[in-house]
């Protein structure tokens, strides 16, 4: 976590083989990950990269990985699927300091010696729906989110969870709407969020 240390991998099982395969490697702190609806490839989160990731399973693209979103206005922590194929991404903002720490290997072991209480904390949350393909087509947030960590769509609502319990059902439709307004935890909600696809592709 404060080690700065780009060594996260996405792997595989196969429960008939019993066989573990890494499927892409050198990543910082992945996290989240969500198969796509037609099973066709799987998104996750670089947390410290601020992207999202994907990794083709099937077709012309088989077995690479690209960038699914980049530019996000915090640290991608879980994905889930939305009814609609696309996804729903939870952004914190408290892995700003430990990015900043990480090429100072001295004050990352020292942050290692705090107690919890004192580690810096999230004030700050998002969510952000990305499309099948890729693309922000809303996002909220506010204070109330701080720590969000997912944010799963069931019976027509978005249940959004934090490090420390539940924080409200938010419907589903008007948050994927991006419409305006405070939502059920106390957040804003803007259309058309400042992140970006990218073509980019990460080497096996």
């Amino acid at each position: 976590f404060f080690t700065g240390w780009h060594t996260g991998r996405l792997l595989s099982y196969s429960p008939r083989d019993r066989l573990t395969k890494v499927e892409a490697k050198g990543f910082w702190f992945p996290n989240g990950v969500a198969v796509a609806k037609d099973g066709a490839s799987v998104l996750f989160a670089e947390t410290f990269g601020a992207r999202v990731w994907r990794h083709h399973l099937a077709g012309p693209q088989a077995g690479q990985t690209v960038v699914a979103a980049d530019g996000l206005p915090g640290c991608p922590d879980g994905i889930s699927l939305a009814a609609d194929g696309g996804f729903w991404v939870t952004i914190q903002d408290s892995c700003k300091v430990v990015a900043a720490l990480a090429p100072r290997r001295f004050l990352r072991y020292l942050a290692l010696l705090l107690p919890p209480s004192l580690l810096p904390q999230s004030k700050h949350g998002a969510v952000v729906k990305l499309s099948a393909a890729g693309e922000v087509e809303a996002a909220f947030h506010g204070s109330a989110l701080g720590g969000i960590t997912s944010a799963t769509e069931h019976g027509g609502r978005l249940w959004l969870v934090k490090t420390f319990g539940l924080v409200a059902g938010q419907p589903a439709a008007g948050a994927a709407q991006g419409n305006g307004g405070p939502d059920a935890a106390g957040g804003h909600h803007h259309g058309g969020a400042a992140a970006r696809a990218g073509p980019r592709h990460r080497g096996q």
